[in-house]
């Protein structure tokens, strides 16, 4: 039996041997406004597209196999609350990207005869341009929010010796920064 990857959540991979993915479930949702018309059929004006949800379905065998401790590490990436990369492997060891996608749920642990053990994980499509909309709307400044992603980013010694050279520029032209 060959241990060749099912799924890579992240850092976390879904094997054959271990932990082990045994579908992934992708739904897509369109959102649609509805509006009455007089004397008409109700209408309806597409407003776009939800995120998408996957939906892991796995299972483990920790007595036999092991992939409990891999189960947990799911768990502790989920509560960093940070986006994944999702990819998911063909019959011809391709690698599909999914996306970033963030940790939206995962199930307790459900024992069936004392031997398997299965579980699920919920995850949501992210997108960047959603959070900016979404701070925009509540009265952030994008550009300002942007240029501190930025900064965080760069090496902090890098910064300190740009920003020193731009304060020093700055005074010779008479700027005060």
């Amino acid at each position: 039996m060959s241990n060749r990857n099912l799924f890579a959540l992240g850092p976390h991979v879904f094997r054959v041997i271990g932990l082990n993915g045994q579908a992934l479930e992708t739904t897509s949702e369109a959102s649609w406004a509805e509006f009455q018309r007089f004397g008409m059929v109700d209408g309806a004006h597409f407003t776009g597209m939800m995120r998408d949800t996957h939906v892991i379905q796995g299972v483990l065998f920790p007595d036999a196999i092991g992939g409990l401790q891999d189960y947990e590490a799911i768990r502790a990436t989920q509560r960093q609350g940070k986006a994944v990369q999702l990819v998911s492997m063909g019959s011809a060891l391709v690698g599909t990207a999914r996306g970033l996608v963030t940790i939206e749920r995962v199930s307790e642990l459900r024992e069936y005869g004392g031997r398997k053990v299965s579980f699920d994980i919920e995850l949501r499509g992210y997108d960047i341009k959603d959070v900016f909309a979404e701070a925009k709307g509540n009265g952030f400044d994008v550009q300002a929010l942007q240029h501190i992603l930025k900064l965080r980013k760069e090496d902090e010694d890098a910064r300190k010796e740009l920003d020193a050279i731009v304060e020093l520029y700055a005074s010779a032209l008479g700027m005060f920064l």
